[in-house]
Formats: structure tokens, C-alpha cells, sequence
């Protein structure tokens, strides 16, 4: 394949992606202002993955084992910081200790 190998470009309309992290797994996870999203195979077949609250700025920090923490503010209320992580095995979203900052 040569560097120029336009073939292998993939194109997804109608998203403002923030940043990418790839899980453990190898699978990429991706967020835009107000969504996580996942996706295995290709762009074609991402998925957003929900979460309890409606969330506003969100921001990656880390993982520990298969658990993705990010921080984030409750869309509507932006002096209220939580912290939620993504689990990859259950690909939810859930609070985690200490959610409140």
C-alpha cells in the first residue's frame, strides 16, 4: 500500500469530535462536547453510548483496568463538576466514587 492510498479514508458527517482514546480492547472511544461515542469495526458503525445525565464539556483523564474516568458538567447546570467512568466490558456509563467536585 503507498502512502497515498485514499482508500483507506474514512468520512462521518455531522460530528465536532473533541478527542479519541483507545480502549484496551483496541476499540476507539471518542467524545464531542455532549456525547460519548464507541466504535469497533469502522466510522460507519459508531455508536453513542449513554449516561444518566445530560453531560456538557466532557474531558478524558484515565483508565484503570477497563474503566475509563472523565469529568464532565451537567448540561444546564455548569457549576456542578461530576466524574463518571465508561466501563468497555459493560460499555456503560456509570458514577464514580467521589462523583461531585
Amino acid at each position: 500500500m503507498s502512502a497515498v492510498d485514499f482508500s483507506k479514508i474514512e468520512e462521518i458527517k455531522d460530528h465536532d469530535f473533541q478527542n479519541i482514546e483507545v480502549t484496551p480492547k483496541g476499540n476507539f472511544l471518542l467524545h464531542n462536547y455532549f456525547e460519548l461515542f464507541i466504535f469497533e469495526n469502522t466510522l460507519k458503525d459508531i455508536k453513542a453510548v449513554s449516561g444518566p445525565l445530560d453531560m456538557d464539556d466532557i474531558q478524558f483523564l484515565n483508565w484503570n483496568n477497563n474503566c475509563l474516568k472523565f469529568r464532565y458538567n451537567e448540561l444546564g447546570n455548569w457549576n456542578k463538576q461530576l466524574i463518571m467512568e465508561y466501563n468497555e466490558d459493560t460499555k456503560t456509563v456509570q458514577y464514580s466514587l467521589g462523583t461531585v467536585i
